[in-house]
């Protein structure tokens, strides 16, 4: 009888038991692929939870602001694949600076993370009692270099919405020893990528705004703002009266102050202004350098003013001139660059001359015909324009004026006893 092979001789078969282990390794290898997968999907999904907690989003935001020499801190970030992105007491401080330039309490967009990063558009995000603080010094202003900086950082290639809700502007000059403030701004903008427009920077854009709402005029507010749409006001030592600022529409090439356009009215409530040096000018014209005279400007007086290629121009703005013995009604009209350059033109109107006979007085015809200077230089150190006799009628008339009131106002010689 033949006996079976031994399980050692060449060629036989394997047993059922030397085969089992195979299928049992390959389940093991499957439920380790399954739970990689796994914990990474749930990585991807909590990814946004973990970049918000503080110490990855401050790494973040150092890495991505240090390259504009600017500080962020975040005090909230609500970060989620389906959920809009909420932002909370967000601050950026320019370096070498002791207060932050922009600071926001809320920022709460519409669209979730998913549709900022593939959708057509950023949607829209409202931003909640925002402060923007501008300080102008010798080299413009901060904002100006922050801006100028953040437009460099990538924005992507799509547009977004911005509604400013209850926001605040504060502005301190370079002799203001603290900033002044506009309170209640309301707007909404355009943000404009890049690549959609001619300046090659994003541009935010928009209308219908109101900046000043019949705000009390103040010397500080003349001297930072006010100065380049009505350039009288320039230096003023005491103002009365109040202000509303409005824009029509407006265009800003983010970090390119020089390509901004805009158009806009400013309103003055019964403004009565005592001018400083920057009418020292018009004071020498009118000789009258003894006896410094008021600016009276109607109530409700509208000056349109708009804004392109790096210059302010303005136009209608009048006003009375008291303390020259003569009344006087000045018509301004002209342009103040953002360096302060000035191309500014006053026509001097004199009521009092209507209805006189002004035969045989041929410089007092030239006076009814409302000459005109034209001031060139800056608003520190402005300069007459010689061109023209304007300033000679001026002068000649003013002598005639005065002469006149002088003569009305001086009292008659009492009348002598008759004889017997």
């Amino acid at each position: 009888m033949n006996q079976p092979p031994s399980p050692s001789q060449p060629g036989q078969a394997a047993s059922p038991a030397n085969t089992a282990p195979a299928p049992a390794k390959r389940r093991k290898w499957l439920r380790w692929m399954a739970a990689f997968f796994l914990l990474l999907i749930l990585f991807v999904f909590f990814l946004p939870n973990i970049m918000a907690l503080p110490f990855c989003r401050q790494r973040w935001l150092d890495r991505a602001f240090s390259r504009v020499n600017t500080q962020a801190t975040l005090g909230d970030l609500s970060l989620s694949w389906f959920s809009p992105v909420v932002v909370g007491d967000l601050k950026l401080q320019p370096e070498n600076t002791d207060r932050a330039a922009i600071s926001v309490a809320r920022i709460e967009g519409t669209g979730s993370l998913l549709q900022l990063l593939f959708g057509h558009n950023l949607g829209t995000f409202r931003i909640s009692q925002p402060e923007l603080y501008v300080h102008f010094d010798q080299e413009g202003t901060n904002i100006t270099r922050l801006i100028r900086g953040l437009a460099s950082l990538s924005l992507g290639n799509r547009s977004a919405l911005l509604e400013i809700i209850d926001g605040r502007l504060l502005l301190q000059g370079q002799n203001t020893p603290q900033p002044w403030q506009i309170d209640g701004v309301n707007l909404n903008l355009m943000l404009t990528p890049a690549n959609a427009n001619a300046a090659g920077v994003p541009v935010i854009s928009g209308e219908k705004a109101r900046l000043l709402n019949e705000m009390e005029l103040t010397p500080e507010m003349c001297n930072d703002l006010l100065k380049f749409i009505t350039p009288p006001l320039f230096q003023a030592t005491r103002t009365s009266g109040k202000v509303s600022l409005d824009l029509d529409e407006f265009h800003w090439p983010l970090g390119k102050p020089e390509a901004v356009q805009l158009q806009g009215r400013l309103t003055l409530h019964a403004v009565d202004v005592v001018p400083g040096p920057m009418m020292q000018l018009i004071n020498s014209v009118l000789q009258n350098q003894n006896t410094p005279f008021v600016m009276h400007i109607a109530k409700d007086d509208e000056v349109a003013f708009q804004m392109h290629d790096g210059r302010i121009y303005h136009d209608n703005l009048s006003f009375h001139l008291s303390a020259l013995q003569a009344e006087v009604v000045a018509h301004s009209h002209g342009s103040v660059g953002l360096d302060e350059t000035l191309d500014w033109f006053v026509q001097f109107e004199f009521p009092g001359l209507e209805g006189l006979d002004l035969t045989g007085h041929p410089m007092l015809k030239l006076l009814n015909d409302k000459p005109t200077i034209h001031i060139t230089g800056t608003l520190s150190q402005p300069k007459l324009n010689p061109e023209g006799l304007a300033s000679q009628v001026l002068k000649t008339g003013l002598d005639w004026l005065r002469e006149r009131s002088n003569q009305r106002n001086k009292p008659s010689p009492p009348d002598l006893p008759q004889g017997r």
